[in-house]
């Protein structure tokens, strides 16, 4: 647990939060300064990309509503019917039913 602190912050979370220097100074320990100016280039481009911020207004148009409408119905759903049921205690359902786990598996070893 004390060693957690030793472990550098993510340089992509610094440099997102306006940390600029921060993160440039975790590069080089990592590894090296040619190391260090590739990966600040890359993380600046992708910060540049993902400069859109998505809302919880967005998930309620379009066809990102009817997914989560569809994905709500199918969590509800499953619950209902007793699937999870099944799931949890399919391996005592079969030792029940009289198979063994070298019937259901084969006689792998």
């Amino acid at each position: 647990m004390i060693l957690l602190f030793l472990i550098p912050e993510s340089r992509r979370w610094l440099y997102n939060k306006g940390k600029h220097e921060k993160a440039q100074r975790v590069f080089p320990r990592m590894g090296g300064e040619q190391y260090a100016a590739d990966n600040m280039c890359a993380i600046a481009e992708a910060a540049n990309l993902n400069s859109y911020r998505a809302g919880t207004r967005n998930l309620f148009r379009g066809k990102l509503f009817r997914l989560l409408l569809l994905g709500s119905f199918i969590a509800v759903f499953q619950q209902w019917c007793g699937i999870n049921v099944i799931f949890n205690y399919a391996q005592e359902i079969f030792i029940a039913a009289g198979y063994t786990l070298l019937k259901m598996y084969g006689n792998r070893k």
